[in-house]
């Protein structure tokens, strides 16, 4: 990665969030999001970058009435909607409408891999993007200091693996009730792709019987994070950081 120009793609839903949370006053939430970003473009060394945020209409609900339902009724800070309008309208962020933010994040790292000389840096908190190869940068929160993880392709497929078996109760989707992340870890271990796909398939098998297929199609559809960039709409065109 030394030598080459980085782009730094960040989740600004996250950031939202701790920028709003307990804030009375909008410019004062606006300047702790700006101080952070800046923060990320300083830690990842990104000379180039893009800022993401949730659209609507996302795909997921229409195959699960219950994809997020456990966040019903949370409210979100006060200043949220307010902060992510200017994030869009003054800070030019990319509107992720029909998926999730992850998808375009995702989508948009696979382009630069695929089409540009240069290195895309994922800046999130969300452990859901280690099932994609490639580096994520998680800024540090409280109690907790910034990492910087290179993911390569077999931990990535063995990550999504795991998913597949334990869900993401963060998001509603619970499967194959009983198997946890260190069950569904030693399942796996040391098997290769075919091997962990078999072992799936076996565990839908026996806890869906005859709906295991619906069922595993349904969570592979809603656990994997869409990156085909010739489907989907991704900024091509990216900030230079000045």
């Amino acid at each position: 990665m030394e030598g080459k120009n980085k782009i730094a793609l960040i989740d600004v839903d996250i950031l939202l969030f701790f920028a709003s949370y307990d804030i009375d006053e909008l410019y004062v939430a606006k300047t702790i999001l700006v101080n952070k970003i800046n923060s990320i473009l300083k830690e990842t060394n990104a000379t180039q970058y893009e800022l993401f945020v949730g659209g609507y209409n996302n795909f997921r609900y229409l195959i699960d009435g219950n994809y997020k339902a456990n966040r019903k009724g949370i409210e979100k800070p006060f200043l949220f909607e307010d902060l992510k309008a200017i994030t869009i309208t003054d800070l030019d962020s990319f509107v992720s409408n029909g998926l999730e933010t992850d998808d375009s994040i995702v989508a948009t790292a696979k382009y630069i891999k695929e089409n540009t000389d240069s290195v895309p840096i994922i800046c999130s908190i969300d452990k859901d993007f280690l099932t994609k190869e490639g580096f994520l940068y998680s800024w540090s929160r409280k109690n907790v200091s910034d990492k910087m993880t290179y993911t390569d392709k077999k931990t990535a497929n063995f990550n999504f693996a795991v998913q597949m078996l334990v869900g993401d109760r963060a998001d509603n989707i619970l499967v194959c009730s009983g198997i946890g992340q260190k069950t569904a870890e030693k399942m796996l271990k040391n098997k290769s792709n075919f091997l962990m796909i078999l072992t799936i398939v076996r565990t839908y098998n026996k806890f869906y019987g005859s709906n295991w297929k619906v069922k595993l199609i349904d969570t592979y559809r809603l656990l994997y994070l869409v990156d085909d960039y010739n489907k989907i709409r991704i900024p091509k065109d990216f900030k230079l950081n000045i």
